[in-house]
């Protein structure tokens, strides 16, 4: 039953904490606590009842929650969802390393609360290897960040998913601007693409992820949208072209 089930909450942003302790009221959870600070975190681990953190990767604008998230990990031994508003080189190894149960992006609906919940307490109860978990349900949007200000986007309006360096850039069609998240391709379209949006995309070359809806012609072994012209490199040409529902 949800009332069984205890929950902290460690966030330092007053106004996160309000809405997810609301989410987690309406499906019927209990929030055992709540910490707006590394030290006020540790207390509560030490003393609260719980079965589950919900735990904010930048504590007071720093990445502090990764360090709790290595403490809950190997000496509190419960499961915790890291929850976070932007898309940054956070989602990486050092994420992953702490073995936490999913990833929420903020503000996390209560769809994608529930399911992370439900998923973290069965895997801990009864665990068995896998893959960091990267949870958005139903979530269609995310933010990136710009300088002190956070960018909503659609994935529905990015067009292509571009390596460069370390970093990815992403092209929004609907302002028509090239944003950069610091995280390669690969990690990028596994980790940070969500799961329902993935058939959306397709690999065109090494460096370059499209979005199918975005194509308007191809042509030989180039694709056309009406934001630029892309290669397709041989490796992937009939991969896409088994994409395409072409008609003869």
């Amino acid at each position: 039953m949800n009332e069984e089930i205890r929950i902290l909450l460690v966030e330092d942003e007053e106004v996160w904490r309000k809405s997810l302790t609301i989410k987690l009221n309406q499906l019927g959870y209990t929030v055992a606590g709540e910490a707006d600070t590394f030290e006020s975190a540790i207390t509560l681990l030490n003393t609260a009842q719980y079965d589950l953190v919900l735990l904010d990767i930048n504590l007071n604008k720093r990445d502090s929650g990764i360090e709790l998230g290595h403490m809950i990990n190997l000496i509190y031994k419960k499961p915790f969802i890291y929850i976070s508003l932007t898309l940054d080189s956070m989602i990486g190894d050092k994420v992953a390393g702490t073995n936490p149960s999913a990833y929420l992006h903020k503000p996390a609906n209560t769809i994608s609360l529930r399911v992370a919940i439900q998923n973290a307490l069965k895997r801990f109860s009864d665990p068995s290897p896998g893959p960091f978990q990267h949870t958005t349900a139903e979530q269609d949007f995310f933010f990136i960040k710009q300088g002190t200000n956070y960018k909503k986007l659609e994935w529905q309006d990015i067009v292509h998913l571009r390596s460069h360096k370390n970093y990815t850039l992403l092209y929004n069609a609907s302002d028509k601007v090239e944003y950069s998240i610091r995280n390669t391709l690969t990690r990028t379209h596994q980790l940070i693409l969500p799961e329902q949006q993935k058939g959306n995309f397709i690999q065109i070359n090494r460096s370059e992820i499209l979005q199918l809806s975005f194509i308007s012609e191809i042509r030989g072994e180039e694709v056309r949208t009406k934001f630029g012209t892309y290669a397709v490199t041989d490796g992937y040409l009939d991969s896409l072209k088994s994409r395409m529902h072409i008609l003869s």
